[in-house]
């Protein structure tokens, strides 16, 4: 069999790093690209024969023709944007990338309650407050009491009404952590997270989460 290599791009875990920027440099010599870890960030540019886009999710190389993408049991993913994302690629003209790229079904799902909590608490620690960190905790806890507060997007899609039900709980759970003072969020943010909070778990519905996109 021919000797196959790979390269690694790995940074310190600070943020910021320019791991996209180098993987995408890297990209044009590779077949796949694969995201090990990580989920929804500030977002990486890349422009390649006058086409621009912006990849928050979608591993880095999409621009670059034939390549394979995937993202790796380690990530955490946030369903709805993502498929938002996918679409803006195809509509700069990324005709294929439905081919081209698949998610581990072990991927963990970014829940609404993940979103709350990490804007609740990211005045405090830094965050981009898209629920990546507290995704990542849910992940390795996975239980609470009888509610899963970490599963797979593999799960979601096997058994979606189960799940929805799962997070619809565990918003409502967080919801009142956050107005209680749990996470000693500031007067202010908790005022304006208040307004929008409650009428979108009142909204939260499957129609939101678009399951018939899991790819194993």
């Amino acid at each position: 069999m021919p000797e196959k290599k790979a390269d690694l791009v790995v940074g310190l875990g600070y943020g910021d790093e320019g791991k996209a920027e180098c993987v995408d440099e890297l990209a044009a010599d590779h077949d796949e690209i694969v995201r090990y870890n990580g989920g929804p960030n500030a977002g990486h540019t890349s422009i390649h024969n006058g086409v621009k886009i912006a990849s928050h999710q979608v591993p880095t190389g999409s621009l670059h023709k034939g390549k394979q993408m995937y993202s790796a049991s380690d990530c955490v993913m946030h369903a709805p944007s993502l498929v938002d994302e996918m679409e803006e690629i195809k509509r700069a003209g990324i005709r294929d990338l439905q081919k081209r790229y698949r998610y581990s079904a072990q991927i963990t799902v970014i829940q609404p309650h993940h979103e709350l909590v990490d804007k609740a608490t990211m005045y405090t620690i830094g965050s981009t407050g898209k629920g990546v960190g507290p995704s990542y905790a849910d992940k390795r806890r996975r239980v609470e009491g009888d509610r899963e507060v970490g599963f797979s997007y593999g799960h979601l899609a096997a058994h979606p009404e189960h799940y929805f039900d799962m997070m619809k709980r565990n918003y409502k759970v967080e919801l009142e952590r956050v107005f209680s003072g749990v996470y000693n969020t500031p007067t202010e943010v908790l005022k304006d997270m208040q307004k929008k909070a409650r009428k979108r778990g009142e909204k939260l519905k499957d129609a939101n989460w678009p399951v018939d996109r899991y790819r194993g």
